[in-house]
């Protein structure tokens, strides 16, 4: 039975407590603030000691260090004559650790390891990430077969790198398979910290080298136009964009609860963001036209802002952001495939997510700091660099601003 609790006087993350294989209770710092995290370490650090205990011999007394001896010597001779197994070394020296009081080896599997990695992130991670993350561990699994039931030292570049190739074949971006192997190199790095693994193979792989596709932005007289042709709730998740760069997710499953009309603030938790941190609102500023819009249809307590909307996912063939691609083609504006070569998915230049970038540019040339875009928007720095798309005039203006050097 594992349990955790929190120190203050001690340490701010929660410390584990478990049943050890020698049936001794331990307590390990979990090395995280999160309750839940914390409990799902506890439990898989509990689940593997049960394993260490049920794997191992406690009634191998030192007094069979002749026997041990003996076994040693015929390991040599195996090994002299090319038939020592890796079985054979593991076992002995599980046997050798187990008779001066020492846990056994740790063998776990590679379906092991990557099962309870991905239960993990399932906690600490939001739900949509979650889901990619075991997803790609699932597909990478199945692609190793039989062999992901073997011990997790074992697990090859060569192995990982078969796994990319076949995604390749299958279909997949350069970007979609660079972002596999970079979840794969999570539990494997995971594992090289807990010393299961000196290496993390999947690092001996370079990315794919690929040409990025982008977004554009939409213009002025496309957004006046794509507000006419948009039903009420529609606008509404468009304002939500364009004021604070919300994403469809998160635009329509907004409640009016947390609206602050007077304040004109909009309280809520990026359905994106991880949930292995502090749990905190965030609050969100906003235009005054969205305000204004939000004032003249007021609603109470949970009812969402976009009730037709609300509920529905945003992909799938029947999601919310083909019924946005029926917008824009009814306002006349064209989304063109620009999807590098080879790419499964299709990847347009302008869809709700669009709206998102455009936010972030326009309040970029309007004079919004960098700094206060960033909060706003909540971005890292280089991700925002993505999103700010270049006034091409503008710059140019600086530029034509310097003397010229050229006789006319």
């Amino acid at each position: 039975m594992s349990s955790v609790f929190r120190d203050p006087k001690r340490s701010r993350y929660f410390y584990a407590t478990f049943t050890a294989p020698n049936g001794k209770r331990r307590q390990l710092c979990t090395k995280t603030e999160d309750r839940a995290a914390a409990v799902a370490i506890a439990e898989r650090w509990q689940r593997e000691a049960e394993t260490l205990a049920a794997a191992s011999d406690p009634t191998i007394p030192a007094s069979m260090a002749p026997e041990l001896s003996e076994r040693f010597i015929t390991l040599t001779q195996k090994a002299t004559a090319g038939a020592l197994t890796l079985k054979d070394a593991e076992t002995y020296v599980s046997d050798l650790l187990a008779a001066t009081g020492q846990d056994r080896l740790r063998t776990e599997t590679v379906r092991e390891f990557f099962s309870a990695y991905g239960e993990e992130k399932t906690v600490a991670r939001a739900a949509g990430t979650a889901v990619r993350y075991k997803g790609v561990l699932s597909r990478f699994l199945d692609h190793l077969g039989k062999r992901a039931d073997q011990p997790l030292e074992r697990l090859t570049a060569r192995e990982v790198q078969s796994f990319r190739d076949a995604e390749v074949k299958r279909g997949l971006s350069a970007a979609s398979v660079n972002l596999e192997i970079k979840i794969l190199r999570g539990p494997l790095n995971q594992a090289r910290k807990q010393g299961v693994i000196s290496t993390n193979p999947a690092e001996a792989l370079d990315s794919l080298g690929h040409e990025k596709a982008e977004r554009r932005v939409f213009t002025d007289e496309e957004l006046k136009a794509l507000l006419a042709f948009a039903s009420d709730d529609w606008k509404t998740a468009i304002l939500l964009a364009l004021s604070n760069g919300f994403r469809l997710g998160d635009a329509v499953s907004l409640r009016w609860e947390q609206i602050d009309l007077k304040k004109g603030v909009i309280y809520h938790r990026p359905g994106k963001e991880r949930r292995d941190r502090a749990a905190k609102k965030k609050e969100h500023v906003m235009s005054s036209e969205l305000l204004e819009w939000l004032e003249r249809r007021p609603g109470i307590g949970k009812a969402p802002l976009c009730p037709t909307l609300a509920g529905n996912r945003p992909g799938g063939r029947s999601g919310l952001s083909m019924e946005f691609r029926s917008i824009l083609d009814r306002a006349g504006i064209k989304a063109s495939n620009v999807a590098c070569g080879g790419a499964k998915r299709a990847f347009h230049d302008v869809s709700f997510h669009a709206l998102r970038h455009t936010h972030v540019s326009r309040a970029a040339k309007h004079g919004m700091p960098e700094d206060e875009r960033l909060k706003h928007v909540g971005h890292s720095r280089a991700v925002h660099d993505e999103y700010n798309h270049r006034d091409r005039e503008r710059t140019r203006s600086y530029l034509d601003a310097m003397p010229r050097l050229l006789a006319t």
